[in-house]
């Protein structure tokens, strides 16, 4: 696995320390690597929002209600 230096202002650095010490970490290595990956995460949640409103905006939407009605008669004939 790859390493790398980071430099943090001294509160950032007691903060992930604190999650460290309080146990919600195992080590601040860890905390850095979750952190990453949720805002990931939230990047690519954002682009997908994003890609809706544009399709939505388009009119490629469909309605809620349509869209539910279907699942429910989908899955209500699946327990049939």
């Amino acid at each position: 696995m790859a390493s790398m230096d980071v430099s943090l202002s001294d509160p950032i650095r007691d903060w992930i320390q604190s999650r460290v010490d309080n146990g919600t970490y195992p080590s601040a290595s860890d905390y850095a690597s979750d952190f990453i990956q949720r805002e990931q995460m939230l990047s690519w949640l954002d682009e997908a929002v994003a890609r809706g409103l544009a399709e939505a905006d388009a009119g490629l939407g469909r309605d809620l209600d349509e869209v539910c009605d279907e699942r429910e008669a989908k899955y209500t004939r699946m327990i049939e």
